[in-house]
């Protein structure tokens, strides 16, 4: 769905052969979240996210990152930081990606593999 696109409940759900309920409390959480607002009981649009939510979006992820990575430095092993050094040097040759997401550069999952906390694996 595209930013200011309109969604309705009703709409959604024959369009996913699926009943309004799960449609209604997947919007709750998304307006919850900030992803979408409500317009009327059964109207919602995605929101428009302007540079200034952007940039707070990436700062709330650098300090997430930050703290990940913090949680590993007890755990880490001489292995760890081989295949860390082995996946950075192939990260280095290969073309820049479109997005440089943690993700998209490979050090997400190495981050969330080392850690002791499952739920860095949820950004």
């Amino acid at each position: 769905m595209k930013p200011g696109e309109r969604i309705r409940e009703k709409e959604l759900a024959e369009r996913l052969g699926i009943s309004r309920t799960p449609i209604r409390e997947a919007l709750l959480k998304l307006e919850m979240a900030g992803i979408v607002v409500c317009n009327s009981r059964r109207s919602y649009n995605v929101r428009l996210l302007t540079a200034d939510d952007i940039s707070e979006v990436f700062e709330i992820l650098g300090i997430l990152e930050g703290a990940a990575v913090a949680s590993v430095r007890q755990k880490i092993t001489e292995a760890d930081l081989v295949l860390l050094g082995t996946t950075t040097k192939k990260w280095r040759t290969l073309p820049k990606p479109a997005t440089s997401t943690p993700s998209a550069r490979g050090t997400k999952s190495f981050t969330t593999s080392c850690s002791p906390n499952p739920r860095t694996t949820l950004f």
